[in-house]
């Protein structure tokens, strides 16, 4: 239980004040590795749990078919292997883009860190999105863009004249490393 309010206590922190959030995490004098890896067990995986059982709860609800439950499931490996996977497919991207266009230099576990927590705003807006089946809800996508531009100056170092062109990229990488995995996995499910 005590790890489900860390987890909500860190995307609530993060989706309401991610300006504060990003220069807190930048002060952090925690060794990078170790926080990648508190992060990523603590944090990342607790939530991808729970979305995922929500996910399967949301596609099990609105399945009018008689096989509801392996469309719910179809839905939830998709779910798991595109937030799974999409981290490291985004960090490969990254770690290659920021010191070519930007110039500035990353260790893999700060870009690591940077990646969970966006993401994980991103798996908000999936679960909003499976939820409520409207199309509205996709707006919530454009968030995403606002939590990047947070953390660019503070968290990842970019100059502030070269924040918006960090943000665009940077936010599309993301968006397309997710759906590349699920859309791969939606061949291969069908």
């Amino acid at each position: 239980m005590n790890h489900i309010k860390l987890v909500l206590k860190y995307l609530v922190a993060l989706v309401v004040t991610p300006q504060e959030r990003w220069k807190m995490l930048a002060s952090d004098d925690q060794q990078p590795e170790s926080r990648e890896n508190h992060v990523f067990s603590e944090y990342y995986l607790y939530l991808m749990g729970f979305v995922g059982i929500l996910v399967f709860l949301a596609v099990g609800f609105y399945a009018r078919e008689s096989m509801w439950a392996a469309t719910a499931m179809r839905s939830v490996v998709t779910f798991l292997a595109s937030f799974f996977l999409g981290p490291y497919m985004a960090q490969f991207a990254l770690s290659w883009v920021i010191p070519l266009i930007w110039g500035v230099e990353h260790t893999k576990e700060r870009l690591l860190v940077f990646i969970y927590y966006t993401m994980s705003v991103q798996m908000l807006a999936y679960l909003l999105t499976e939820i409520f089946r409207a199309s509205l809800f996709n707006l919530v996508y454009i968030y995403l863009f606002y939590i990047v531009w947070c953390a660019a100056l503070p968290y990842l170092g970019i100059p502030a004249r070269r924040r918006i062109s960090f943000t665009i990229v940077t936010s599309t990488v993301l968006f397309l490393s997710q759906w590349l995995i699920a859309t791969v996995m939606g061949l291969f499910g069908n």
